[in-house]
């Protein structure tokens, strides 16, 4: 859970109670360039999630994803959990 700051006034000029509630938020931050630790969030806004599924676009990756590990075996996890990879 992460906690980000928010005005009185961006949380009324909501139309729905958005208090408490799992949300899509774009925030700005800090980070600690050396453990990745984020800080001082702010709120921008809220997003709405809108999930869109591209059969395009999910073939390509499996298409590339398929060339990049043609010359692994399909042991190569149990070999690596084994110690014998």
């Amino acid at each position: 859970m992460l906690i980000v700051t928010a005005s009185q006034q961006q949380l009324a000029d909501e139309e729905k109670n958005r208090l408490y509630k799992p949300a899509l938020l774009r925030v700005s931050a800090k980070e600690n360039l050396k453990t990745g630790e984020l800080r001082d969030l702010n709120l921008l806004n809220f997003e709405t999630l809108q999930p869109v599924w591209d059969e395009t676009e999910f073939n390509e990756m499996v298409r590339k994803g398929t060339q990049v590990w043609a010359d692994v075996p399909d042991n190569w996890l149990e070999d690596l959990r084994s110690g014998r990879g």
